[in-house]
């Protein structure tokens, strides 16, 4: 096309030239011939039946083209995705979350959670609530700390490395039935948390759990409920 497009301008550029009264030829500069083809190819598109809009028909039709193979491909995505298998893999996923809380062996005391062999671990029923308490630093403004008493005790015949902090406990007090609180890392060398020591038969050990409640929490306390995790292994005692 480009090419019948470019013989036909020079045909008109000869033949204007060649019109007149037996004058001679004129001999055109580079410019003045570019300029009589151009104009001369514009007239012939606009003549021709079979050419609309020259280059822009073509690049729209490309672009409709490669839009129609996006969708094509983007339907044919859709079509794999399968609702029914979406919903089975959400199903799956939640049938393993489920299946990992139900591995969580729940057991009814210390002794079992932490489960040192010929260790007795016992709350003695006793707490403190106090804001001044030996050896930490003043809780966060609106707290105070409440500090649970434990008894270690050897019930067997050997003596007994009593190493608590290679289990890695984790502790939670919940006072009244509201939120619960961790317990606090301390450096007492009677903290229950990072207890290490040896006992001999029948000795005990008195330690203790630091916690920082809210002072509205501890200001009236009808019960309490403190929870002991270690690995999978929970326990959930009222006490």
């Amino acid at each position: 096309m480009k090419g019948f497009m470019k013989k036909g301008a020079v045909i008109i550029a000869a033949g204007m030239l060649m019109t007149g009264c037996g004058d001679s030829l004129k001999v055109l500069t580079e410019s003045e011939e570019a300029i009589i083809v151009n104009y001369s190819a514009g007239t012939v598109a606009k003549f021709n039946k079979h050419q609309q809009d020259g280059l822009t028909v073509i690049a729209q039709k490309e672009d409709a083209e490669n839009d129609e193979d996006v969708t094509s491909q983007d339907e044919q995505k859709e079509e794999q995705q399968n609702p029914e298998d979406v919903q089975e893999e959400n199903t799956t996923a939640d049938t393993t979350q489920t299946e990992a809380n139900q591995t969580a062996q729940t057991v009814e005391s210390l002794s079992q959670v932490l489960e040192i062999p010929g260790v007795e671990i016992q709350y003695t029923g006793q707490y403190e609530v106090n804001s001044n308490y030996p050896q930490l630093n003043p809780p966060k403004e609106g707290y105070t700390y409440f500090v649970m008493n434990f008894t270690i005790t050897n019930t067997g015949t050997e003596n007994v490395d009593c190493n608590i902090t290679d289990k890695s406990p984790v502790f939670a007090v919940s006072l009244n039935g509201g939120s619960s609180y961790k317990n606090e890392f301390t450096i007492l060398p009677n903290d229950l948390y990072t207890y290490e020591g040896n006992l001999a038969p029948g000795v005990n050990a008195e330690t203790v759990l630091v916690f920082q409640v809210p002072e509205a929490d501890a200001a009236n306390i009808t019960s309490i409920q403190l929870q002991a995790q270690v690995n999978d292994v929970i326990a959930n005692i009222a006490l």
